[in-house]
Order: structure tokens, then C-alpha cells, then sequence
């Protein structure tokens, strides 16, 4: 290329990055027009959804899927990550929000690498699960009372999240999950690590609750098949009568069990059938619905400790759960 011919290729390549970055020029000839053209926001409502990640456990065809979803909230972006089984995409194993640190434009647009708001739990389950325990006397919000939680099955880790957060409790939390892929998820893409009063035991529960005699005040039990099921949630091995022995012997006098329970068919028959086997064992066992034919189920060694007995002081104790964590616990439970 002669050099007189140079001055003017720089300038037409100088142009066209700056149409690229900023809006459409018009070079006669042609047109250009700007991809970061628009609203940076609508770019992303049109999309509606966005795949994260895929992980599989490996030598197996189980694969997990991590999704963003963006729509608009009381008018702003709100951003959810759902961590899917990609057999089972209905049901989502974890659900939270991811924010931008910034207002949202074109230069962080892509939602994967913002941070996890760790204080806020959508799914209405989750929040029960953790909720349980104060429902139930067995947690309370006495700073100066130290609390010990066990958690079956990691998820994203939106509850251990949510639990570590609460700094103002003193609050100890152990979670217990079998898969490490799940570990690995969860730190990836959901921004879950281990804090002084948050631990990760990449074990079997059940095995776990066998060897340790540790008691807790609150026990959640989350832990459900990787593959479809009848079944999804607990997995199978939880309503073995001597696991639910141990789930009771590792509770404190006044400790509670919170157990989310999900069937894909017949779910009547099943959730009878598993509230006979928890309450063979249990002093008091009720259920608690967030959805229609969704539920979870709440068990307490205390004499007459279910929703029709002790309804009034259930009811308080969800309005000062809802006060404290805004988990509007109160719309759904009557």
C-alpha cells in the first residue's frame, strides 16, 4: 500500500471503532450501526435468558445447568440464577439473585460476572426451610445465643449463604453434600465459601449423622436425587426409619427438623406416606404448603407442637421472621 494512502486507512479504521462503541455512522457509501446501540437493559430483557454454565458429575449423564433470567421488578432489572437438573428443568435446586455493582450498560452487560446478592432467598421453600426453625422455637434471634445448623445437600448454597450473612446472630452452620461437582458449582457460579462459621463436609449425610454426635438446634434436610424421580426430594436414603431415628437423636430438647419435600406425581400419596414415617419417630410433625401440592415438612421432639396446636405463637414468630429477613413469609401461611 502507498503511504500517501495511509493518513486516510487510519482515519476510516479510527471511525469505525467508534461506531462500534458508540452509535451509527453514516459513510455515504454504506451504513454502520453500532451493536451498543440502545439500551443496554433492554438488550438483556430481550434475551430473557442466558446459560451460565454446564456441569456434569463425572462418568455419569447427570448434568446440572446454571441460567440467568432477566425481567423487571417494581420497574428495575432483577437478574436470577436457577441452578437446574438438565433431566428435570422444571424444578430449579437453587435460586438467587445476581447484581451488577454498577448501574447496567454496555460494558458489564454480561450478568455472569456479577456478584450474588447473598441476602435475599427467592424460592419460597428456602425460605421456609431456614424460616422452620424460628417458626418453631428452636432458633431465636438473641444475638448472644449460640446456634448450631446442619444442612443436608449444598444446592448453590443460597441458605448457607443467607445464614452466613445474618452477622448480628451468632448463628453456626454446617452443610453436608455428596457431590463435589455441587461444591464446585456453588462456588463458581453462586459465590459460596466457607466463612468461620460456615463450613462445606463433601460427605454422605446419612454417613455423616452416623459418626457425629454433635446436636443442633435446627436441622434442614434438602438433599434430592440427581436423576428424575418419583420422588425428587428427600432422596430415598433419608426415609429409611433408622436415618430418621438419628435426625431426632441429633436434635436438642428443643430443636427442630424442617424437610422440603417434592414429587413429581401423586404427590398426596407420597407426602402421606413420608408424614407417617417422620411421625412414627417424631413427638410432633405438621406440614407447612408454599405452592399447591408443594410443602415442606416441619417435625419437633416437643409433645403438641404442630400448626393446629400452637397456631397463635407460629403466627408471631412469622411476623417477627418476616419483619427481620422480609421473607413475607405471612402471605402464604394462614
Amino acid at each position: 500500500m502507498q503511504t500517501r494512502f495511509l493518513p486516510h486507512v487510519s482515519v476510516l479504521i479510527a471511525a469505525l471503532v467508534l461506531a462500534w462503541y458508540y452509535e451509527t455512522f453514516d459513510f455515504g457509501l454504506f451504513k454502520y450501526t453500532s451493536k451498543k446501540k440502545g439500551d443496554a437493559v433492554d438488550e438483556l430483557l430481550k434475551k430473557k435468558h442466558q446459560l451460565v454454565g454446564k456441569e456434569c458429575i463425572p462418568d455419569t449423564n447427570t448434568c446440572f445447568l446454571i441460567v440467568d433470567s432477566y425481567y423487571l421488578e417494581n420497574g428495575r432489572l432483577t437478574t436470577k440464577r436457577d441452578l437446574l437438573l438438565e433431566e428435570h428443568t422444571e424444578y430449579s435446586l437453587t435460586g438467587v439473585e445476581v447484581e451488577s455493582t454498577k448501574p447496567v450498560n454496555w460494558d458489564n452487560l454480561d450478568s455472569r460476572e456479577w456478584p450474588v446478592n447473598k441476602v435475599v432467598i427467592n424460592a419460597r421453600y428456602a425460605r421456609l426451610l431456614v424460616a422452620a426453625g424460628f417458626i418453631m422455637d428452636s432458633l431465636s434471634f438473641d444475638e448472644n445465643e449460640h446456634q448450631d445448623i446442619l444442612i443436608a445437600g449444598l444446592g448453590g448454597g443460597v441458605m448457607s449463604n443467607f445464614l452466613s450473612e445474618i452477622s448480628y446472630l451468632n448463628l453456626d452452620t454446617t452443610v453436608v453434600e455428596k457431590e463435589e461437582i455441587l461444591i464446585s458449582i456453588a462456588e463458581n457460579y453462586f459465590d459460596h465459601f466457607e466463612t468461620k462459621e460456615m463450613r462445606v463436609v463433601h460427605a454422605d449425610f446419612v454417613d455423616y449423622i452416623k459418626k457425629n454426635n454433635k446436636k443442633y438446634d435446627h436441622i434442614i434436610v434438602d438433599a434430592c436425587e440427581n436423576k428424575k424421580a418419583d420422588v425428587m426430594c428427600p432422596v430415598s436414603k433419608i426415609l429409611e426409619k433408622e436415618t430418621i431415628q438419628l435426625l431426632k437423636k441429633r436434635l436438642t430438647m428443643n430443636g427442630s427438623l424442617a424437610v422440603n419435600i417434592y414429587s413429581t406425581k401423586d404427590a398426596s400419596t407420597a407426602e402421606k406416606t413420608i408424614y407417617e414415617l417422620f411421625s412414627n419417630e417424631f413427638n410432633s410433625c405438621f406440614f407447612l404448603e408454599y405452592f399447591k401440592d408443594k410443602k415442606v415438612l416441619i417435625c419437633s421432639k416437643k409433645d403438641n407442637w404442630t400448626w393446629k396446636q400452637q397456631k397463635n405463637i407460629f403466627k408471631k414468630n412469622i411476623e417477627l421472621i418476616d419483619d427481620m429477613f422480609e421473607f413475607k413469609l405471612s402471605r402464604f401461611l394462614h
